[in-house]
């Protein structure tokens, strides 16, 4: 499949390239702004942990500055510049945003696929706004970020993979060249500094770019609906020989997987495509195929980004209320440089 896609890969590549060339140029301009602009994003298909890395920054800027986020909001059924409530539902500001909102309901949360325009409606309805995170914007060339941070999964090397069609990659490695920060993301804790050594020497970056490492750290066993929850931890499930039903809308979800197989002794699992939205013909699904597992003691365990879409669909069950559980996650820099990327971005911010 590969081989008949390739010449179609080589089409996109003409274009993209192209497209790059003619801002690299400046026949097509990028705009500058007065705020302070950090671009998180990837040049991979999905799966990078782009809204854990966003929350990361949100969660330790917000200690110091006031901080605003953009997104377009994928699959929302809005159009233009949608700004965020705690009440606006995943089809309004799509899943992501509704994730960060939910987690830091007192910062601007907006959606707008012209980000120009995103960036304008912040700073004209929050002036006192000190910077806005853009979420998934590394090929929005259209506004010059001040900083630029690059994801890449630690496990697809962008050497080992082709453009789209026949590959996942939106652009090619050589881009890497516009990022200020790259960070390798979702690290096996036990990888060795020698290993990470070796990758970042493949990413071919100048003395000029910071390589960073992340990995992804589990929280507590939480309920999606905590007035109908059971009251269970990962102990009490590892002691007790809980199956764990395994449910998830994710571009990659193995990682959520690897955590699900290490914490339980028995799971299945079931995979819906990336930003599915939930409906109640797919929770009576879940039901049936939850039901059919023979072990008494089950929960049903989704991704952070799967439960608030949950949360919106009407008519659950109390019964399946009380055993439908979440997973939150955040991301850990390693190799003891949590402190030096932290001043990066302050650094960065106050400069601005």
């Amino acid at each position: 499949m590969k081989i008949l896609l390739y010449p179609f890969s080589l089409l996109y590549g003409i274009g993209v390239g192209f497209r790059n060339l003619l801002f690299d140029i400046g026949i097509l301009k990028s705009k500058s702004f007065q705020t302070p602009i950090i671009s998180i994003g990837n040049i991979t298909v999905g799966g990078t942990g782009k809204t854990p890395h966003a929350e990361y920054i949100v969660s330790i800027l917000q200690q110091k500055h006031k901080v605003a986020v953009l997104s377009r909001g994928y699959k929302r059924s809005s159009k233009g510049f949608e700004l965020a409530t705690v009440e606006s539902t995943t089809a309004e500001i799509g899943d992501e945003l509704k994730q960060i909102k939910s987690k830091f309901p007192s910062i601007i949360v907006a959606a707008d696929a012209d980000r120009r325009n995103g960036i304008k409606e912040i700073e004209s309805k929050s002036p006192e706004n000190e910077a806005i995170i853009l979420d998934d914007a590394y090929q929005h060339r259209k506004v010059n970020a001040g900083l630029s941070i690059l994801l890449i999964d630690f496990s697809r090397p962008l050497n080992n993979d082709f453009l789209l069609p026949a590959g996942r990659l939106r652009e090619s490695p050589k881009q890497i060249k516009r990022a200020d920060i790259v960070i390798v993301t979702k690290v096996p804790p036990q990888t060795k500094p020698f290993d990470m050594r070796s990758i970042s020497n493949t990413l071919e970056t100048t003395a000029l770019q910071q390589v960073y490492f992340s990995t992804l750290k589990y929280g507590s066993l939480s309920s999606i609906f905590p007035s109908y929850a059971l009251h269970l931890n990962i102990d009490i499930c590892k002691q007790q020989n809980y199956t764990c039903f395994a449910v998830s809308g994710l571009a990659n979800p193995s990682s959520f997987h690897k955590f699900v197989n290490k914490h339980f002794k028995t799971s299945q699992t079931k995979i819906f495509p990336d930003h599915h939205k939930f409906t109640l013909s797919d929770i009576e699904a879940i039901k049936s195929e939850f039901k059919a597992i023979e072990n008494q003691n089950k929960i049903v365990l989704l991704t952070e980004k799967d439960a608030v879409k949950i949360k919106e669909v009407s008519k659950i069950s109390n019964d399946l209320k009380t055993i439908l559980f979440y997973i939150p996650i955040e991301i850990t820099i390693l190799n003891e440089q949590a402190e030096e990327f932290n001043q990066q971005i302050f650094k960065f911010v106050s400069n601005g």
